[in-house]
């Protein structure tokens, strides 16, 4: 089993408010989650009006799914937002199969 832990920090255009913050951020993780079956979250910068930061959980029996989805959500964020990727971060872990339970 691979997982990975994926860390996206955006710069929101336009955002003016909390309000145009957590619309931007909503529509981002709801769609990511319906469209991709990962965990989702906001997970950082909380209190500041143009950057977030969006935590995204990734598990498939196949490192190369994983790899796929990460690339899928970095670009997905990219392509349909009016917001700059700042830096993206990606944790991985590969568990052992051990004997059935």
């Amino acid at each position: 089993m691979y997982v990975a832990a994926l860390k996206v920090s955006i710069l929101i255009q336009g955002s003016r408010s909390l309000k145009d913050k957590r619309q931007v951020v909503r529509s981002i993780l709801d769609t990511v989650r319906s469209r991709k079956n990962v965990s989702a979250a906001e997970v950082g910068s909380n209190d500041r009006l143009q950057v977030a930061e969006l935590g995204f959980g990734i598990v498939n029996g196949e490192l190369e799914r994983v790899r796929e989805c990460v690339d899928w959500i970095i670009n997905f964020i990219e392509v349909n937002y009016d917001v700059d990727v700042l830096r993206s971060d990606v944790q991985w872990l590969k568990m052992e199969e051990e004997g059935s339970i």
